[in-house]
């Protein structure tokens, strides 16, 4: 086991949780010690086998218990959902600085391709892998396959619903194709009183179904920056079909259809720096009518590599 950043430590009668590993023969944890435990016997275990185990236990009223709650992964394997959705984010007291937080150990994140890092995975018979319903919520450095369901429409990797401010970053998100139902990327809700809100930067997503990022509810409002899109089938690489979106630095290639790298059903979307195949890449500094095969390492089905050529 690779032992770290939150890793639940055993020592006699006290339990520690680790703050960080400094060398192969010393950590430093949370709390001070009550003895010395000179020569006692310890164990050293996850604190937490699911990622629902860790939310569960640790929501709450995060802003009166003066709360920040970060869950730390690690790639003993992947998650593999038992229930729609894999993790469930809802039921805390959250502000700017009091949220959940769930993250990945040193060395444990994605290098940008696939199979590198902690993985959660579908699949292809899970509706949605991450349903974000506390505001503030923030997802980094994690890859998610899989996730789309044949008997119901509108999967999502990741769902922000009844939520608002949250951060996605650094995120790998893939193989959600689904020929019998709609299955999408990233998204927020229908939801009706509601204001759903999500940054994401930093990210990948490919070989997906619908569309990769998709917003659809007027008062929502979502900001792309710094995404690699390709490989959308039905209908575009990002989508604004209601609500408001501002998308910088961010490529659309290989979606299916024409006119759909990116798709403004309303006119609600503000581009700069971005950079398609067909014509749909506007504003500022913007680049159309580019071939998906001269920007990236790879774009072969089974060894896609997203990294843009030097």
């Amino acid at each position: 086991m690779n032992v770290g950043v939150g890793d639940r430590l055993v020592v006699g009668s006290e339990t520690f949780y680790i703050l960080s590993r400094d060398s192969d023969t010393q950590l430093t944890v949370q709390m001070a010690a009550a003895s010395t435990h000179s020569a006692e016997a310890y164990t050293i275990a996850r604190a937490y086998n699911t990622f629902q185990a860790w939310e569960t236990d640790r929501q709450g009223d995060l802003i009166a218990e003066n709360r920040l709650e970060i869950g730390v992964a690690y790639d003993d394997g992947p998650f593999v959902a038992a229930s729609s959705p894999l993790l469930l984010i809802d039921g805390s007291v959250t502000d700017s600085t009091h949220y959940l937080r769930l993250t990945v150990g040193l060395g444990q994140g994605h290098t940008g391709t696939a199979g590198t890092g902690v993985v959660l995975d579908g699949v292809g018979n899970t509706m949605i892998g991450i349903e974000i319903r506390d505001d503030y919520t923030r997802i980094e450095r994690l890859e998610l396959i899989g996730f789309h369901d044949p008997a119901q429409g509108g999967s999502s990797a990741i769902l922000v619903k009844f939520a608002a401010n949250a951060l996605l970053e650094r995120l790998l998100i893939h193989d959600f194709f689904d020929a019998t139902a709609s299955a999408y990327g990233v998204r927020t809700s229908i939801t009706v009183g509601t204001t759903d809100s999500f940054t994401l930067r930093n990210s990948i997503i490919y070989d997906g179904d619908e569309t990769a990022i998709h917003v659809n509810d007027a008062p929502d409002n979502v900001i792309v920056e710094n995404v690699t899109v390709y490989g959308m089938a039905v209908s575009a690489g990002v989508w604004l079909q209601d609500g408001t979106m501002t998308v910088t630095n961010t490529i659309s290639m290989g979606n299916g259809g024409a006119n759909t790298d990116f798709r403004d059903t309303i006119g609600g979307m503000t581009q700069s720096y971005n950079m398609s195949e067909d014509g749909t890449a506007s504003g500022t500094g913007s680049l159309p009518g580019r071939s998906p095969l001269t920007q990236f390492v790879s774009v072969t089905a089974g060894s896609e590599d997203f990294h843009l050529v030097v």
